[in-house]
């Protein structure tokens, strides 16, 4: 099973519903239909979700449907770095990346 890490303030707004969908750089080989294990960074599982649609594009073609469900960013320029930190590489508008939209199915956690 694919395992998806997430930062805590992250972590926080998937259990809470306000985030649905997450970007990858690295060769994502996610399929809707697909469960996945969504994890903190430590690889703790904390939820699992069903992979409900996956899209790869260049950053700079990411449309308002693309970010629906992500968290916001001030401005593309933080957008970039902020991936290129998580991913130690350049990110720029033509980095591919995935967009992946998923639907929690179960909560590990005590709410």
């Amino acid at each position: 099973m694919e395992r998806l890490k997430f930062v805590p303030h992250l972590v926080r707004m998937i259990l809470d519903r306000e985030k649905d969908t997450t970007w990858r750089l690295e060769g994502s080989r996610l399929s809707a239909g697909d469960v996945v294990a969504l994890c903190y960074n430590d690889n703790q599982e904390f939820a699992r979700a069903k992979v409900v649609a996956v899209k790869k594009k260049a950053f700079g073609k990411l449309n308002e449907e693309d970010m629906k469900g992500h968290e916001a960013f001030s401005s593309p320029s933080e957008m970039y770095e902020t991936y290129s930190r998580i991913y130690k590489t350049t990110v720029t508008p033509a980095t591919k990346v995935s967009v992946v939209k998923f639907k929690l199915i179960s909560d590990r956690q005590q709410r």
